[in-house]
């Protein structure tokens, strides 16, 4: 009986830890996207996204040569490619998906990772099916719809730069999915703190190629200094300390439980950005966020 109730301990500490990770990494999230919208109209996107993934990169540099910490070359190889995409397509879209639009409809389209996280963990086999997610997904669904509605004004003056932002801001939802269901598997053999050191380093060499082909990697060399200290700051915080932190959950606690934290990225970006430009929160705004919290509710129960 004692060692039944020490177990049941046990897996409750397990999952509490679990949750403070993913809060915490949810968190840094937020911060580091409103950062990176404080930058958008100070340089290209390529450009803003070398300079943050150098600082992204850096930190978690020497973890790369540690002998007892490096994963298998198999191993390695398939965290550097997902880190080519969850640290360096990814940012690289969000800065495209801010710019056009806005650090606010970000953090309302990243809240719907949960719901898109549950249903690839559900087509990979990891988790089952659950009807409570699928009406869950529907609700979250329903608070992006308001966000575009309510920014219909956009449209019908012919500026599309909106919804092209949307669908950048979507496409980095489902690659942070993605990096989720496939890391989740490789963590099983690798240390969390291996796994955020490959990601960034795969993402900070997907970029600086990027950079060369494009003729932009001279130009970090124009930017402020102001803006190379917001892009430090999100980029250390958006980096190694989100990703390990998120990375450290999703060692110890179910994908979909993880990834249910994440509307606390958009409360996170809502609060700061009302802050800098010294406004409440938009009434659709406010709706959206709403929505997505319901959707997520169907995650924890289920």
């Amino acid at each position: 009986m004692s060692k039944q109730i020490r177990t049941g301990d046990q897996s409750s500490g397990v999952a509490s830890n679990g949750t403070l990770l993913a809060m915490s990494s949810c968190f840094c999230g937020g911060i580091s996207i409103v950062a990176m919208q404080l930058t958008t109209s100070h340089g290209g996107n390529v450009v803003l996204s070398l300079c943050r993934a150098f600082f992204s990169m850096l930190p978690l540099l020497p973890v790369v040569f540690i002998r007892h910490v490096r994963p298998s070359v198999q191993d390695s190889a398939a965290l550097l490619l997902l880190g080519s995409l969850v640290a360096g397509v990814s940012p690289w879209m969000l800065f495209m998906g801010l710019e056009k639009a806005g650090a606010t409809m970000a953090g309302i389209v990243l809240s719907a990772g949960p719901l898109i996280t549950s249903m690839l963990a559900f087509a990979a086999g990891q988790e089952a099916f659950s009807l409570r997610r699928c009406v869950g997904a529907t609700i979250a669904g329903s608070a992006i719809l308001s966000s575009v509605l309510t920014n219909n004004t956009l449209h019908l003056e012919g500026n599309h730069d909106f919804l092209l932002g949307t669908a950048l801001l979507i496409s980095t939802t489902l690659i942070s999915g993605l990096y989720d269901i496939c890391c989740r598997k490789l963590l099983t053999r690798v240390t969390s703190l291996a796994a955020s050191a490959f990601s960034v380093l795969g993402g900070f060499v997907f970029i600086f190629i990027l950079s060369i082909s494009t003729g932009n990697l001279g130009k970090v060399q124009t930017l402020p200094y102001g803006i190379v200290l917001l892009l430090a700051v999100s980029g250390f915080v958006g980096g190694p300390l989100k990703l390990h932190l998120w990375s450290s959950a999703l060692k110890v606690t179910q994908v979909s439980r993880v990834a249910a934290f994440t509307p606390l990225v958009s409360i996170t970006v809502v609060l700061f950005d009302s802050i800098i430009t010294r406004s409440l929160p938009h009434t659709g705004v406010m709706l959206s966020l709403i929505l997505i919290i319901l959707g997520t509710l169907p995650v924890f129960r289920s």
